[in-house]
């Protein structure tokens, strides 16, 4: 399985390639006033804002870094895909062995608030489960339902 490595604070991650539409360099966001907690900012992807979720503690958010990525995944949104930013810290590729991945997720090994806990010669990393980090409720709040008329 192919992942981009990424880093939240002291925590790697990992997120299936099959996710991903893109990684850009951190750019520049802007953020509503009332937006949540999480919600980093949006930004124009393609000729469309999107929004970009900090998966950062708010309490250690890291400003605008040089190694700052943003992660832009496709996820369900109601009978639709939206795309969505994930703002993290470096971003690159790696290999798993399909069979550790299957093997750990069968076993069901430790798992944490990103997903199921692995190992390679760094460490520890977490297999994100992007429902675990984009649950229906932010997602929700991120895209209010489209009135039918305005469709």
């Amino acid at each position: 399985m192919l992942v981009l490595m990424c880093s939240v604070g002291p925590d790697r991650l990992a997120l299936s390639v099959s996710n991903v539409i893109e990684v850009i360099p951190r750019v520049a966001l802007q953020r509503p006033s009332d937006a949540p907690g999480r919600l980093a900012g949006h930004f124009v992807y393609r000729g469309v804002p999107i929004p970009v979720v900090s998966l950062q503690p708010q309490s250690t958010q890291s400003g605008n870094r040089l190694s700052n990525r943003i992660i832009v995944v496709e996820v369900p949104v109601d009978s639709r895909r939206e795309a969505v930013g994930l703002l993290v810290e470096g971003a690159t590729t790696q290999q798993l062995a399909d069979s550790d991945v299957a093997t750990a997720m069968r076993e069901g090994r430790l798992r944490s608030q990103w997903g199921t806990i692995l190992l390679d010669a760094a460490g520890m990393f977490h297999l994100v489960d992007l429902e675990t980090i984009l649950p229906p409720e932010l997602l929700a709040t991120l895209f209010p339902p489209v009135e039918e008329s305005l469709r």
